[in-house]
């Protein structure tokens, strides 16, 4: 502002026209005021654009001044007030007593204590804001009181928040370092230099600075097997941008090693060359050895199960689930990736098994029955086993059952040897019977034979007429010849009950049957009887040759022997393959047939006959059915009198 006097001198000096100077002093005015409003546009402007605002603050009227940039930090429109405001009903009372505090700092050491804080206030459309506000006392009055006070504000909201971010990151930081308790390092790849944190020093088994920090230092440490893949693993970082992760061991004051985790990132320079290298170390020596006992009962428990043939599974009822382990998939025969589920699970068994372990899970799941059963599973390849099958329920919370949890092991060795021990018991036991049974037959029949002979010698000594003796003579000759020939039988008995191991051959039963028509050819010419054959299903076995001979020898011999009078005899013989290599042998016949349920318990009994026969013996079936029981196998009749009997062998 110029200052001009009252009076106006109506020539200037040098006789210059006055109205000229006045039109001078106006224009000169003018283009100050200009020069001002330019200044203090560019003021506004550099303050607006930088999310600040001023204020002037007349102290002894308490009025304050805020420009529009001020009142935009706190959301007040310029539009609503004067311009003028009191912002100290905006300020949270915690830190107006702060700005007061400092104000009056700044006030008592005369402006040499900055007037600069940092405080919250609310905002006009909600919310709390954080604002940076610095000024200073910009005149005094002549008793040296302040009177005008200017400053700035900026909103530092953003700031403040990020700084309380990173505030919390750090803390974040700090906690999961000190949880984890790891070591930090800072390498200098240039250089090779290194800062360690205490930790680290301690992990590594040292005192803090007992060793020179340097990644020389740390590879001199290191295990010499370890430090190539340590190597590389820096070297996949810097160069391809692989992360750095690797475990490696180093060795203790004490002289042992301890494994360790080191992770790190490196910072560039603008070129990408790596400057520096920051991360942190792990202690994971008990988790290693962990992994290794880990390891070496994973290993035993894979020998385990692979020497026990045994495998585990688990049925998810919640997920609808089935797992099986590596060792029940190959037990299946399935591939690594064959998803299973209950219902293919359960059509891998034999048809008559599957209703047994159908009802086991079912029980299991509705009453909590754990089961143990033993059967039969047909793999996609290779023949049928037989498998232990274990399973137990897997309640929750609530005690409801969740999920069904048990092994399935291979018991096919120990379950046939079982199966045989088991046939072979039954065998023995019935030839013991057999046997008992034998030897009371052979001792009463040979009691009787040698008792008549006794009384036909007490007979002959006492008879004096000749033509008696001669009689006497005979009878012992026909005695003799039976005596004989119930020895001849009673010997071929021994032999079958005596010799379980007979040499087998692979016998065609064609060839069998054409040997045995010979045989009997007369007698089946003379009644014309027929006997058909059906070998084609199973042509062949592995038998005893001349027990063979007499099962079919017998069977033919009995269906001729034992015919029906009002019919041709007629016999059919077919055969069929069986599971475990089995084959049965049928024959059928158009005979008299045998009343079972009167004659059926002794069937097969030593000379029981059922038939007026003139010559039945009653050794034929006894016989049959002890050659084919020493071998294992087993018959079986069904009979009808007066249509046919069938004789059923599984060889």
């Amino acid at each position: 502002m110029f200052l001009m006097s009252n009076a106006v001198d109506t020539a200037g000096p040098e006789g210059q026209d006055p109205a000229a100077e006045l039109r001078q002093l106006r224009a000169e005015n003018t283009r100050l005021r200009q020069r001002i409003d330019e200044q203090d546009l560019r003021f506004e402007t550099l303050i607006e654009g930088s999310r600040a605002g001023y204020w002037t603050w007349d102290i002894a009227s308490e009025e304050m001044f805020l420009s529009p940039g001020a009142l935009a930090i706190f959301g007040i429109s310029a539009t609503t007030v004067q311009n003028r405001h009191d912002l100290r009903v905006l300020i949270l009372p915690d830190d107006l007593t702060l700005v007061a505090r400092v104000r009056e700092q700044h006030i008592l050491s005369k402006g040499r204590i900055p007037f600069r804080c940092t405080f919250r206030a609310r905002h006009r459309e909600g919310g709390i804001i954080w604002v940076h506000s610095f000024g200073r006392i910009a005149s005094w009055t002549p008793d040296g009181r302040p009177s005008l006070m200017f400053g700035c504000c900026f909103d530092v909201t953003r700031e403040q928040e990020q700084q309380q971010a990173f505030e919390a990151s750090f803390e974040q930081l700090h906690l999961i370092l000190s949880n984890i308790h790891a070591g930090i390092w800072d390498h200098n790849v240039e250089t090779g230099e290194a800062i360690w944190s205490d930790r680290l020093y301690e992990i590594l088994g040292y005192e803090a600075g007992a060793l020179p920090a340097s990644r020389e230092t740390l590879y001199q440490l290191m295990h010499p097997d370890d430090r190539e893949k340590v190597r590389l693993a820096a070297r996949n970082h810097f160069e391809e941008g692989l992360p750095y992760r690797v475990e490696f061991r180093v060795r203790h004051q004490h002289g042992h090693y301890h494994w360790v985790e080191a992770h790190g990132t490196c910072t560039r320079a603008t070129d990408g060359q790596p400057l520096r290298m920051i991360g942190a170390m792990l202690d994971i020596q008990d988790r290693k050895e962990k992994e290794l006992a880990l390891e070496r009962q994973s290993y035993h428990l894979h020998e385990v199960t692979r020497l026990a043939m045994i495998g585990s599974w688990e049925l998810d009822f919640v997920n609808e689930t089935l797992y099986w382990s590596p060792e029940v998939r190959e037990m299946h025969g399935v591939a690594s990736d064959f998803k299973p589920d209950l219902l293919t699970g359960i059509d891998f068994y034999v048809e008559e098994d599957r209703p047994t372990i159908t009802e086991a899970v079912k029980q299991c799941r509705l009453a909590c029955k754990p089961f143990e059963l033993q059967l039969r599973l047909q793999p996609v390849e290779g023949e049928i086993f037989w498998a232990r099958a274990r399973g137990e329920p897997v309640l929750d919370s609530k005690g409801e059952v969740v999920k069904l949890r048990g092994i399935l092991q291979n018991i096919d060795e120990p379950k046939r040897r079982e199966l045989e021990l088991r046939r072979t018991l039954e065998v023995v036991s019935k030839q013991n019977t057999r046997l008992t049974h034998f030897a009371h037959i052979v001792t009463h029949n040979l009691r009787t034979h040698t008792g008549n002979l006794r009384s036909l010698l007490d007979l002959y000594r006492t008879e004096d007429d000749a033509e008696m003796r001669e009689e006497l003579i005979e009878l012992f000759g026909s005695t003799s010849e039976t005596l004989f020939s119930t020895i001849e039988e009673l010997s071929e008995l021994v032999k079958v009950q005596s010799q379980v191991e007979q040499e087998r051959a692979v016998l065609a039963f064609e060839d069998v049957l054409q040997k045995v028509k010979q045989i009997l050819a007369s007698e089946v010419e003379a009644l014309d009887a027929q006997i058909e054959a059906d070998f084609s299903a199973a042509p062949q076995i592995a038998f005893v040759p001349a027990y063979l001979e007499s099962i079919f020898l017998n069977m033919a011999s009995n269906a001729l022997k034992y015919r029906s009078p009002e019919r041709v005899p007629l016999l059919r013989i077919r055969s069929r393959p069986l599971p475990g290599g089995h084959v049965e042998l049928a024959f059928r016949d158009n005979g008299q047939g045998i009343d079972l349920q009167r004659h059926g318990h002794k069937l097969f009994g030593l000379y029981q006959t059922f038939h007026r026969n003139a010559d039945a013996h009653g050794v034929g079936l006894f016989l049959v059915k002890s050659q084919v029981e020493s071998q294992g196998g087993s018959v079986s009749v069904r009979s009808e009198v007066d249509v046919g009997t069938t004789f059923t062998f599984v060889l």
